[in-house]
């Protein structure tokens, strides 16, 4: 469920992209799911045209306008004052999205991943590349890839993302260490306590928790027709 659900947001993505739109704000809370599955991208406050609106995706269509961040899922190029962004910005963000889907954590903001990477240290956002068994060849390392810090080595299309995420990259990170993704993470607000706990017994009863209850307990998206607000 979590693979259909990422491949049907990338596409969707991608057809914003080709129609010269960059969302500029992809988080789990503007991702809200219908009663049929379908997830819908919501909240285009901040979206804007690319520089070429007519051109097909890739580096250069670009937006350079007032910045909007959100800690987690904005790549460190929107964190700038006046932020070029790209198609691989929104590519970053969907991706960090996912990452907190799979993982039940919140990814380390990106800003704070550049400052580690220009001072030589260790990205602390750890690729999740071979955590958890069970996704497609190349599933998790194609959101590593599009979480990348630097623009240049994500995907620069969503085109691309999508046969990545059915194919094992060349670059693939799979010696990572394993973890328990099955089990959600507690949630940082205390509102989402009584969800967690819920997720923890079904969980125990059930054996392993759909993606859509997943994001639910988490808080990260809404009700078909609803936007979730937890924590904006």
């Amino acid at each position: 469920e979590v693979v259909d659900l990422a491949t049907k947001l990338v596409s969707t993505l991608g057809h914003l992209h080709r129609n010269g739109i960059l969302h500029c704000d992809l988080s789990p809370d503007n991702i809200i799911i219908t009663r049929t599955g379908k997830p819908v991208l919501i909240d285009f406050g901040a979206a804007r045209p690319g520089t070429h609106a007519q051109n097909m995706p890739g580096s250069d269509t670009r937006y350079a306008g007032p910045r909007v961040a959100k800690d987690g899922y904005s790549p460190a190029e929107q964190y700038l004052p006046r932020p070029q962004l790209t198609p691989a910005s929104d590519i970053h963000a969907l991706a960090a999205s996912l990452y907190h889907l799979v993982t039940g954590t919140l990814p380390e903001s990106c800003d704070l991943r550049a400052a580690a990477v220009e001072a030589g240290k260790a990205d602390p956002c750890r690729p999740i590349a071979g955590w958890s068994a069970g996704y497609p060849p190349g599933f998790l390392d194609s959101i590593d890839k599009a979480m990348s810090v630097a623009p240049a080595a994500r995907f620069t299309c969503a085109e691309d993302w999508l046969v990545a995420m059915k194919r094992p990259l060349a670059t693939g990170s799979l010696d990572a260490p394993r973890h328990n993704l099955g089990r959600p993470t507690a949630p940082d607000c205390t509102a989402c306590a009584h969800r967690h706990q819920r997720a923890l017994r079904h969980q125990r009863l059930s054996g392993r928790m759909t993606a859509r209850q997943r994001l639910w307990d988490h808080g990260c998206v809404g009700q078909s027709g609803a936007r979730h607000t937890a924590g904006k």
